[in-house]
């Protein structure tokens, strides 16, 4: 009787979690995906992100990627406006090419960044087809951040960077000049 209950008890349990990823609609990934997301936002203690973070830039396609870093001289209130996007001949959308962009209009807030770009603190933002390009994210731990890049409804591409200094290089510093 022991040896027949033994063999139940596992096939039971096992019958309960395949119901409930039928009745829930997910998969055999969702579960497991969903914990580790809530993990890794559960961790997060980064109130700012004042610093460097060495990112990557993708095509929607896979294709081609971009190598950036991202200057944050995060003020009080989360502002990010006059901290600086640099890479080596970055396009966006086909359309834009500069080694250097001051992010504005910025926002960190719950764990969620937003920016624009444009050539200095000053400028109009980016557009593409007329669209002002935006950049959209989370933070998911505390030395990690991915997202988007959109504008509108056209996705560009996605990004992600990984915190890489305390403290940002000063004004000029590790910066190439926008033509």
């Amino acid at each position: 009787m022991a040896l027949l209950s033994s063999k139940w008890i596992p096939a039971a349990g096992l019958c309960c979690i395949l119901c409930f990823l039928c009745c829930s609609g997910g998969d055999l990934t969702t579960v497991p995906m969903g914990i580790v997301d809530t993990q890794r936002q559960a961790n997060l203690t980064r109130t700012e992100l004042s610093g460097l973070w060495e990112g990557e830039l993708f095509t929607p396609d896979g294709v081609g990627s971009q190598s950036f870093l991202l200057i944050f001289n995060q003020d009080a209130g989360f502002s990010l406006d006059g901290s600086k996007l640099v890479g080596e001949d970055i396009r966006l959308g086909g359309v834009v090419t500069s080694d250097t962009f001051a992010l504005v209009d910025g926002l960190f807030t719950d764990n969620e960044i937003r920016f624009n770009i444009a050539p200095t603190e000053d400028s109009p933002v980016i557009r593409v087809d007329g669209i002002p390009v935006l950049f959209a994210g989370l933070l998911t731990e505390n030395a990690f951040m991915s997202g988007e890049l959109k504008a509108s409804e056209k996705l560009i591409g996605f990004w992600e960077a990984v915190f890489s200094e305390e403290t940002p290089p000063a004004n000029g510093e590790g910066e190439e000049e926008t033509p």
